[in-house]
């Protein structure tokens, strides 16, 4: 369960435009946000608006922990494009090749990997209709 501290930061970074976060669920510690590695969706978005408030903010934060009970880590994301701030159970890895080996493995990836210290969108092998 993510902290009140942490779900609060969490609602803060999430409201700059392209911003968010990534916390680890089991001590709701920030990854750094230029961290050697790779972030990805491995489940189903919860999207709010992007001006939702801090009650909607938290309740969407309850219903992602209850659908994702398993997860080691949960991303926010404001997305300008779509207007709108997405919560996905996520996974961090340090490689590339750890990318590529989660897809491979059958995770379920909706789309690439965020590159934490570059910023750079990363599509894993295999995935040539990422590339379209």
């Amino acid at each position: 369960m993510i902290t009140c501290a942490a779900r609060q930061i969490a609602f803060k970074r999430s409201q700059n435009s392209w911003g968010g976060a990534t916390i680890r669920v089991s001590d709701s510690q920030f990854v750094a946000n230029d961290a050697i590695g790779y972030v990805f969706a491995v489940g189903p978005t919860i999207e709010i608006s992007e001006d939702a408030n801090w009650q909607e903010f938290s309740e969407a934060i309850e219903k992602l922990e209850a659908n994702s009970p398993d997860a080691a880590y949960f991303g926010f994301f404001h997305d300008n494009r779509k207007g709108t701030i997405d919560l996905n159970p996520v996974m961090f890895v340090k490689t590339r090749a750890e990318v590529d080996a989660a897809y491979n493995d059958g995770v379920d990836m909706p789309g690439g990997a965020y590159e934490m210290h570059t910023g750079d969108g990363y599509w894993p092998q295999g995935r040539p209709e990422l590339y379209a």
